[in-house]
C-alpha cells in the first residue's frame, strides 16, 4: 500500500479511523508496505509536533517514509484538539495506489528489463487450457521446430532456466571428469559461474586462455591443446568461445571458423555461449545457421533472458550424437521444467515475429548511440570496440561516485571498467540522461 503526500484529514467522521499510541513520547510506529513487492521498508521517522500552548492544542504528525533507499518523503496528517500525548487517535484519508512501483530506467545490466510484448502474448496464449507436462506439449515442439527452421537443420533442442544451468550442462555433456574445456579469460564459465561447469562435469577442468577485448585465438588455442599431454594433466576436449563476448564485442565469421578449424585440428568439440548470441547476429548481419554450425559450432546455447524473455535458455544440439541422455542431465540438474510450456512458449513469440532480433538491434543501437554520445569527453575512455549492446567506460573513481551519486546504476567487476548494457526496452532518452550526467560529471 502507498500513502498519498498531499493527504491532510479535516473531517474525522469521514474517513476510517487508525489507532495510533505513543507512550511517554515514544516513537510511533508504522511499517509501509510497497506495492512492487510487498516488502517492508524501513521504518517511517515520525515527528511529533505541538504548539507551545501545551498538550491540548492541536498537533499535527509528519511521517517522513523512506521507500526503496529512496530521499524522504514528508506527508503530514492533522490531529486533534483534546487529546493527551500518550493516546490519541488520527484519522487520515489513506490513498491507496495499485500500480506497480517502478523504477526509473537503469542500464546496469540487460537483465534489468522485462518482458518483451511477444513472449508475454505467447505466455499468455500458453496459460489457456490445459497441456501435457515435461515438454510433451505443443508448444515445446512448435518451439523446437522454430528454431529448427530459424537454423536451416535438424537440430536437437532443451529449453532449461537460465545461461550458467546451460552453459555447465552443454559442456558437461562434452566432457568426462578427466578432461579440460578452453575457454577465456575473461569467459562467463570462468568468471562468473560459481565452478557449475566443473560441478556439473564431476571435474572437468577449465583451461584459462589469454583474450584480447574478451576473444580468444587459435594460436592461444593451439597453444593450451599441446601444453601437456602427459597423463597427470586434464585432456583437453572443448573449446567454449562467448559471442557476443563478455567484453561486448563480436566474433567475425572468419574468427568463428578459424577457431573452428583450429579446435577441429586438436579434437576439439566447439561449445558456443551464446547468452546474447542474437545481439551477434544483429551486428554481424548474417544467419544464424552460418554463425554457428555451418562454421564448425557443435553445440550452442542461445540466450533469451536478455533478449526480452522472462527466463529461459535453449540448449542447440547440431551433433545429435552429443545430445544422447542429455534430457536426463537436465533432470538430475533440477532444469526439467514440469510446465515445460510456459519455457518453449515465449521463444515462439519472438522467434515467429522475427522479435529475437529486433530486440537484440535496438539494443545495439542503444549501446552506439550512447557511446557517441560520450565520446570525447575528457576523463572518458571507452575500453572496447561497441559491437553489441555493452558498453565499458574507463574513468576516475571520483568520477564513477558523481554518477552513483546521480543515481546510476552499473557494475565495475571486469577489470575495473564501469559496465552499461542495453535492452530491448531501452529509452533513447533515458540514454541521452545517461549521457548528460557522464558528461557533466567529468567537468
Amino acid at each position: 500500500m502507498e500513502v498519498s503526500e498531499d493527504v491532510q484529514t479535516r473531517a474525522p467522521e469521514n474517513f476510517c479511523w487508525w489507532k495510533i499510541f505513543s507512550w511517554l513520547g515514544g516513537p510511533l510506529r508504522i511499517i509501509a508496505k510497497s506495492s512492487a513487492n510487498n516488502n517492508r521498508t524501513r521504518a517511517p521517522s515520525w515527528h511529533n509536533k505541538r504548539s507551545s500552548a501545551g498538550w491540548m492544542q492541536s498537533s499535527h504528525i509528519e511521517i517522513n517514509i523512506i521507500r526503496d533507499g529512496r530521499q524522504p518523503r514528508p506527508l503530514r496528517v492533522a490531529g486533534f484538539r483534546g487529546l493527551p500525548a500518550a493516546v490519541f487517535w488520527i484519522s487520515m484519508s489513506i490513498a491507496t495506489d495499485t500500480r506497480p512501483f517502478i523504477l526509473e530506467q537503469q542500464f546496469g545490466s540487460d537483465n534489468y528489463a522485462g518482458i518483451c510484448p511477444e513472449a508475454w502474448s505467447a505466455m499468455e496464449e500458453a496459460n489457456r487450457g490445459f497441456a501435457p507436462s515435461y515438454g510433451d506439449d505443443p508448444w515445446t515442439e512448435r518451439a523446437s521446430n522454430a528454431f529448427r527452421a530459424l537454423f536451416e537443420t535438424d537440430c536437437d533442442i532443451f529449453f532449461v532456466f537460465n545461461g550458467t544451468a546451460a552453459n555447465s550442462l552443454a559442456l558437461a555433456s562434452l566432457c568426462q571428469s578427466y578432461h579440460g574445456v578452453i575457454c577465456a579469460d575473461t569467459s562467463h564459465v570462468e568468471t562468473d559461474e560459481c565452478g557449475a561447469p566443473e560441478f556439473f562435469s564431476n571435474g572437468s577442468k577449465l583451461l584459462v586462455a589469454h583474450s584480447e577485448d574478451g576473444k580468444m585465438t587459435p594460436d592461444s588455442i593451439h597453444e593450451l591443446a599441446t601444453k601437456r599431454q602427459d597423463i597427470h594433466y586434464p585432456k583437453p576436449r572443448v573449446v567454449t568461445i562467448t559471442q557476443s563476448t563478455e567484453m561486448g564485442t563480436v566474433y567475425t565469421l572468419d574468427e568463428v571458423r578459424a577457431i573452428s578449424q583450429a579446435s577441429k585440428a586438436h579434437g576439439l568439440s566447439v561449445h558456443m555461449d551464446g547468452a546474447r548470441f542474437a545481439n551477434a547476429c544483429a551486428h554481424l548481419g548474417l544467419s544464424p545457421a552460418e554463425m554457428t554450425w555451418k562454421s564448425g559450432v557443435d553445440v550452442l546455447c542461445f540466450g533469451g533472458t536478455k533478449n526480452g524473455l522472462a527466463v529461459g535458455e535453449a540448449v542447440l544440439f547440431f551433433d545429435h550424437k552429443l545430445a544422447a541422455d542429455f534430457d536426463y542431465r537436465c533432470k538430475q540438474a533440477g532444469q526439467l521444467a514440469s510446465k515445460m510450456r510456459f519455457l518453449a512458449a515465449p521463444w515462439i513469440g519472438i522467434l515467429e515475429s522475427g522479435a529475437w532480433l529486433r530486440n537484440a538491434t535496438h539494443a545495439n543501437h542503444c549501446a552506439a548511440h550512447f557511446a557517441q554520445q560520450i565520446a570525447g569527453i575528457p576523463g572518458i575512455r571507452v575500453t572496447s570496440p561497441v559491437d553489441a549492446n555493452a558498453v565499458f567506460l574507463v574513468t576516475s573513481d571520483q568520477i564513477l561516485d558523481k554518477l552513483r551519486a546521480c543515481g546510476w546504476r552499473f557494475y565495475t567487476f571486469i577489470g575495473g571498467a564501469a559496465r552499461f548494457m542495453f535492452a530491448w526496452d531501452s529509452d533513447l532518452r533515458r540514454v541521452d540522461e545517461l549521457a548528460r550526467d557522464v558528461r557533466d560529471c567529468a567537468t
